[in-house]
């Protein structure tokens, strides 16, 4: 205890003079008082022991001043506090550590000075440049003084797990918009096909029109055979026109639908297929 003691009037004089730069009115010293009762009540040391140093100050009403001194020895009496120690496994110190409790950040480097925090159960969090993390729950009990809580990190560097790219859902062309395209293409196709055959004949009718009936005129007897193979070319050639056209139309047509059937994503198309409940 005689080694404790000037380290916490040490403690407490730093606290009353980081408060002193600016003296507190009389409200702000009953305001800082009751703030204080209520976080010492709550354990939270740290935030009660800023508040008693603010109403402890000389400007502050005499009765406030010396009760919220009483106040400001006790909480430093009270309040715990933890030497952390980083090792490698092999046993050398390391001081390139961040040290955090609860989520919050307490220290940027480890130093040979002891952390103060509140009383209670608290999650540590130090992180060794290069080598990880380690965490580590501790109960810290009113007036545990300088815990030495040492943490072993070892010396294989972290390594960071680089996630998988998200797998993206299969695209396909809707089935209708091909399956229409490729059966108007087949139809136009078998137009142009028919055009041909039916060119092809009224071709023939014509050469056996012309046989019959030479540009000297028609041998007797076959003049109505003449007539016949020039209606029959007339009505082939009609419709040799209408099936390539038609089948020229068809064929443009389908392509186009085929060629331009809209792409739609695989768990649409399952959906699509199995309908709803």
């Amino acid at each position: 205890m005689k080694r404790v003691a000037p380290a916490l009037l040490v403690l407490a004089a730093s606290f009353t003079s980081l408060v002193a730069r600016a003296d507190p009115t009389a409200a702000a010293c009953v305001e800082a008082n009751e703030h204080a009762i209520q976080e010492r009540k709550k354990l939270s040391l740290r935030d009660a022991q800023r508040d008693f140093a603010t109403c402890a100050q000389a400007s502050c009403p005499a009765d406030i001043a010396t009760e919220c001194g009483r106040q400001l020895h006790d909480v430093a009496v009270a309040i715990p506090s933890v030497v952390f120690a980083a090792k490698s496994d092999k046993g050398d110190d390391l001081t390139d550590v961040r040290v955090e409790m609860d989520g919050m950040l307490l220290a940027e480097h480890l130093g040979a000075s002891a952390i103060v925090v509140d009383p209670g159960e608290h999650t540590f969090v130090l992180t060794a440049k290069g080598r990880g993390s380690v965490t580590r729950k501790l109960l810290l009990r009113e007036g545990e003084k300088e815990r030495a809580e040492t943490f072993t990190f070892s010396n294989v560097a972290v390594v960071p797990v680089v996630a998988p790219p998200l797998s993206q859902p299969a695209t396909k062309h809707d089935a209708t918009w091909r399956v229409t395209g490729a059966a108007l293409a087949g139809a136009g196709l078998l137009g142009v096909v028919l055009g041909s055959i039916f060119g092809g004949i009224a071709l023939a009718a014509s050469n056996d029109q012309k046989s019959l009936c030479p540009k000297d005129g028609c041998e007797p007897g076959k003049h109505d055979l003449a007539d016949a193979a020039h209606d029959r070319a007339v009505w082939s050639s009609t419709a040799s026109t209408v099936a390539f056209v038609a089948g020229g139309v068809l064929l443009v047509t389908g392509g186009v639908v085929f060629f331009a059937a809209p792409v739609v994503r695989s768990d649409r198309v399952a959906l699509s297929i199995g309908g709803t409940f």
